[in-house]
């Protein structure tokens, strides 16, 4: 039996307050690895796209992307790669 809560991840926010995430996928864009997450709370549909980061010890962590051209090419390979699984249609 799968545990609903396996799909969640934990980030800090800058104020070291807990934000959950429901992770929605991984992909790769221009030799970088991207996570799509939902904000667990969600209120509006809006999904954050963070790069996939290693330490020199091998821990994989999320950081931002900051940069909107990223941002909207990662997406866009998210939309492709999920099309059968969410409803892209803008209302």
């Amino acid at each position: 039996m799968s545990d609903e809560r396996d799909n969640i991840v934990v980030l800090l926010d800058g104020d070291n307050n807990e934000l959950e995430f429901e992770y929605l996928d991984s992909m790769e864009c221009k030799g970088k690895k991207y996570a799509a997450l939902l904000p667990a709370e969600d209120t509006d549909g809006s999904v954050y796209i963070f790069e996939i980061v290693e330490d020199e010890e091998g821990n994989s962590f999320f950081e931002a992307v900051e940069d909107e051209a990223v941002i909207d090419e990662v997406f866009e390979i998210f939309r492709e790669n999920n099309a059968d699984e969410f409803d892209f249609s803008e209302e």
